[in-house]
């Protein structure tokens, strides 16, 4: 006879880490200009955003820059290479 728990969740098979990982990205964000801004106020961020990154993603981002009054912000595009 086989026992079962009453505790069991079938969602938790599966979990989605997408969430997990933009956070850690915002939080490494956070360290690397807070740690980097008293040291040079007039640094400048570079924003290389992937083609899997969502837009929302870029936004806060950027927003955080705003929040952070850091005004050289670059944001690094791929070229589309010619036929």
């Amino acid at each position: 006879m086989k026992k079962t728990s009453r505790f069991q969740h079938g969602t938790l098979n599966e979990l989605n880490i997408t969430p997990l990982l933009d956070l850690a990205f915002v939080l490494l964000v956070i360290f690397i200009i807070t740690t980097r801004k008293q040291a040079h106020p007039e640094m400048a961020v570079v924003v290389n955003g992937s083609d899997e990154a969502d837009y929302q993603n870029m936004i806060d981002v950027l927003d955080l820059l705003q929040t952070l009054e850091i005004t050289r912000v670059v944001l690094a595009t791929d070229s589309i290479p010619s036929p």
